[in-house]
């Protein structure tokens, strides 16, 4: 009535109610694995001061299941690998409507209301795709994984995984940077990110670096498709170096193949809580680690990485969940395809005894 739209759930009884204004109005009602009853508009005449009651039967839609295989093109001319732990999932569905596929690339989700759906396959290492399909009674649909890079991340004693050592890159080139500010420094080799290679990396004072453009704010979602993108968050979050006053974000290259961009003591706006954290790039794999040494207050930060228009990305920790804590090591691995298994390294010194 007059160009509004006025919404409401039913309860666990089937019941609902609105409060509204003496007049005409056209009412739908739409549930999820339901029979919209016809004419599909119920037209509602509404009284000062009266109550209307008024109800519809709604029958549950016949149900069916959907299955298939989730496959990667294998070398071989018409042959096919399957694809595990691929998720699939109706859209504009309740939660719960997914299945995950077996070692045979195998997945089934029963009980879908008999209809018209858009459903979603997604997996580390391959790109979204989305099909429509028509659910009846049970209905075959197969999808085709395509490659793209990915990355796995790894915090612990295993292959994903690298052990803290701290490099002090305060010896470097300093950055005094003010706050919500970024600078540009040259890499010194060919460096790979979500598979585009850059020679140039922008730095900005609230706790990430970022390639192809600078960014002065940051966000707290990873990924997310706004700005900034195509970064890498070491410790996301509202920094201040204050041009040096409040800490200084230092650049060192190592080797040929290593470049460290060290975060020294920088403060939190508009000042205190410092932290001390660096972001490692190494070109001999593409790998990136980011490691702490000095936490204070990691209560709203964001760690992770994404790609250049924020479709695809890892998080690692969101309002410090996982906890980021002095002596942490963070790797993040490139890979293409189906995700790599991170085996255990065992240095821990009770694995052996384990073992035995």
């Amino acid at each position: 009535r007059g160009g509004y739209t006025l919404t409401t759930q039913t309860d666990d009884n089937g019941a609902f109610e609105m409060l509204l204004g003496a007049g005409d109005y056209a009412v739908t009602i739409d549930a999820f694995g339901y029979l919209t009853p016809l004419p599909g508009v119920i037209t509602a005449t509404i009284r000062q001061d009266q109550v209307m009651h008024s109800g519809v039967d709604m029958p549950l839609l016949p149900t069916g299941e959907l299955r298939g295989q989730v496959l990667l093109p294998a070398p071989a001319p018409d042959s096919y690998a399957p694809v595990a732990g691929a998720t699939v999932k109706l859209l504009d569905a309740p939660t719960g409507f997914l299945s995950t596929t077996d070692a045979n690339g195998e997945y089934v989700i029963e009980e879908v209301p008999q209809g018209a759906y858009a459903v979603q396959m997604t997996a580390p290492g391959f790109e979204d795709v989305i099909q429509t399909v028509m659910v009846t009674a049970t209905t075959p649909l197969d999808f085709i994984a395509n490659p793209v890079i990915d990355y796995v991340v790894g915090d612990g004693d295993d292959s994903c995984s690298a052990p803290f050592a701290w490099i002090d890159a305060t010896d470097g080139e300093p950055h005094n940077l003010k706050d919500d500010a970024w600078t540009t420094v040259p890499l010194p080799f060919p460096f790979i990110f979500y598979g585009e290679s850059y020679d140039t990396l922008y730095i900005g004072s609230n706790g990430f670096v970022s390639f192809g453009a600078g960014y002065s704010k940051w966000h707290g979602v990873v990924p997310f498709i706004g700005p900034p993108n195509n970064a890498i968050y070491g410790l996301g979050e509202d920094l201040n170096p204050a041009e040096g006053a409040q800490g200084v974000i230092y650049t060192k290259a190592l080797d040929d193949d290593r470049f460290v961009i060290e975060y020294h003591q920088v403060e939190h706006w508009s000042s205190g809580n410092p932290e001390t954290f660096e972001i490692i790039l190494d070109a001999s794999d593409n790998t990136i680690l980011l490691q702490y040494q000095q936490v204070s207050w990691p209560d709203f930060a964001n760690v992770g990485i994404e790609n250049s228009d924020g479709s695809r990305g890892v998080s690692y920790s969101y309002a410090n969940d996982p906890p980021l804590t002095p002596g942490l090591a963070v790797k993040f691995t490139p890979f293409l395809g189906p995700e790599p298994e991170c085996t255990p390294s065992f240095t821990n010194s009770w694995l052996p005894w384990v073992l035995r």
